[in-house]
């Protein structure tokens, strides 16, 4: 039986620092490789650009077992189309008995609420990632 979502709460936002290996990783995922001096120069700001919006965030559902389309978990963007906003990906179950889970976000604004499918829910103020969440690995689109 499903059950209904009557609250979501975000507990912590975490931003995600790629290690050096990580960054070529990105760089070389999303521009190639063999790169000449300019295109490489390109390529480091738009891997940056990318990291620095991204964060982990951790929620937790009410009731634990509520059902959730992830894709109604956004945050509106002014002059970008709705079907562009920013959703989670890589949403991971890390207690079920508590309904906490956490996800990955990009262009993440710190000083607007999460749009959810019950309502805006601010954002607390990010915190170093805790040692709970250290084993979430964040994959390079």
């Amino acid at each position: 039986m499903n059950k209904v979502l009557r609250d979501i709460w975000v507990l912590g936002i975490h931003s995600v620092r790629p290690t050096d290996e990580e960054f070529r990783e990105a760089i070389e995922t999303q521009w190639g490789s063999n790169l000449s001096k300019k295109e490489m120069t390109a390529a480091r700001r738009n891997v940056q650009e990318h990291f620095d919006g991204l964060y982990l965030i951790e929620v937790q559902l009410q009731p634990a077992e509520a059902e959730l389309d992830w894709g109604e978990i956004t945050q509106p963007q002014k002059n970008v189309a709705k079907s562009n906003w920013q959703v989670p990906y890589d949403e991971n179950r890390i207690d079920p008995s508590t309904g906490r889970w956490v996800f990955f976000l990009h262009s993440v604004d710190l000083n607007k609420p999460l749009s959810t499918p019950i309502g805006e829910r601010p954002l607390p103020k990010p915190t170093s990632l805790p040692s709970h969440l250290k084993s979430i690995p964040y994959e390079v689109p």
